[in-house]
């Protein structure tokens, strides 16, 4: 039985989003952990498969529960550093759940209602080996955390210690959004620095201007807009009596050091990729501006607007917006992949007698591709196998 199905509507059924769900479904025996499992190894997992929960099997391969970094952060702030035990001691049990045949607003008010990041998505009320199961996060853009982390001496910014990834992320993909930041920043940059008594103070003003290199002024001002704060790096003589250099310094590869008692952040640390950070990389101390030792000659000095609620970093002023930059290249993806595709309606294409093997699912997949897609053919398809 094949059963076509249009596509475009925004009160689509979930199962008429396989496309999205399709890129992030993974089989159970690749993405689960079971029951017996240490909580270590469901950490190792978590952190291999850089996701944020997992689905617990028991012997028989039900799904019993879920395990989320949430479940491991509480775990630890309660001060239990046994890593030992299994992972039935800390999972989520009360499942909540939905299948294909679920709405996107039923679902999105599901999540709301409950104030759960993860929901699985399943083909049966009781998997079994074989069933696809999928996590599908619809939290929106939610309040950026700064999240504190165990046995480190930086302060995390975003789920994943990666809010300046995903504000890149959005710059790069949504044309609306980079042309507001790259014309705000120019404002901002103008004609660069100057002073109104250059002609009375000429040895500083010269000095001023070359310290502060138009190039790196740019920068900072670029970073400011886009990422909400900047930093700069001041450079010293070995006697640490005369500043030498005044450079831009990236801030996404930044995080600030925890505060000490008095409430002051004495350094930051760099890393190039944080949300790619392993546990043998050792990132390098920075210290700030006025706390550097005599023989350290680099300080980082970082500007940043005050903002309510906000101490080690400052979200972007334009945080509210951020889905309306996610929905503006959802959309331009949708039209750029339908316009490759011929500018036909996909297919969804089910199979209701049996999930035949691997092997047979592959075999009839290249079967119809070969048949329905091309330039002159219909656009892409969905093959859905059930009992």
């Amino acid at each position: 039985m094949i059963t076509l199905a249009p596509w475009g509507s925004l009160g689509f059924l979930l199962g008429e989003v396989v496309q999205i769900w399709e890129q992030r479904v993974r089989t159970l025996d690749q993405w689960h952990v079971e029951v017996r499992k240490t909580i270590k190894l469901a950490s190792q997992k978590l952190d291999e498969k850089k996701i944020g929960c997992m689905p617990v099997l028991n012997k028989n391969k039900n799904v019993i529960g879920i395990i989320s970094e949430r479940d491991l952060s509480q775990f630890i702030y309660k001060e239990r550093f046994n890593l030992s035990i299994s992972v039935s001691q800390i999972m989520s049990k009360n499942l909540i759940t939905c299948d294909l045949n679920t709405s996107v607003t039923e679902l999105m008010d599901e999540m709301t209602e409950k104030k759960i990041r993860h929901i699985l998505i399943m083909e049966d009320k009781k998997p079994q080996t074989g069933i696809r199961v999928s996590k599908y996060n619809l939290s929106g853009y939610e309040k950026p955390t700064v999240k504190e982390e165990y046995n480190k001496s930086w302060m995390n910014f975003g789920d994943n210690n990666d809010y300046f990834d995903k504000i890149i992320e959005r710059y790069l993909g949504s044309p609306t959004n980079s042309r507001c930041v790259n014309g705000i920043t120019d404002m901002i940059f103008g004609r660069g620095l100057d002073a109104l008594d250059s002609l009375d103070k000429p040895k500083e003003y010269l000095e001023m201007k070359r310290l502060l290199h138009k190039r790196h002024v740019k920068k900072v001002c670029s970073d400011y807009k886009l990422l909400g704060q900047a930093a700069i790096q001041v450079t010293y003589n070995k006697a640490r009596n005369k500043v030498l250099k005044v450079s831009h310094f990236p801030m996404e590869c930044l995080r600030a050091e925890k505060a000490d008692t008095k409430g002051f952040i004495r350094a930051y640390y760099y890393h190039p990729s944080w949300k790619d950070i392993k546990t043998t990389d050792k990132p390098k101390r920075i210290p700030s501006f006025g706390n550097g030792s005599n023989k350290e000659l680099n300080e980082i000095y970082v500007v940043k607007p005050y903002r309510s609620g906000f101490y080690y970093y400052a979200p972007v002023d334009y945080h509210g917006c951020l889905q309306y930059c996610s929905l503006e290249e959802e959309v331009s993806n949708y039209h750029i992949n339908n316009i490759q595709n011929g500018l036909q309606p996909s297919l969804l294409i089910n199979f209701n007698n049996g999930v035949p093997s691997e092997e047979t699912q592959d075999a009839i997949e290249r079967k119809i591709y070969q048949k329905f897609s091309g330039s002159s053919n219909a656009g892409k398809f969905i093959i859905a196998f059930k009992e």
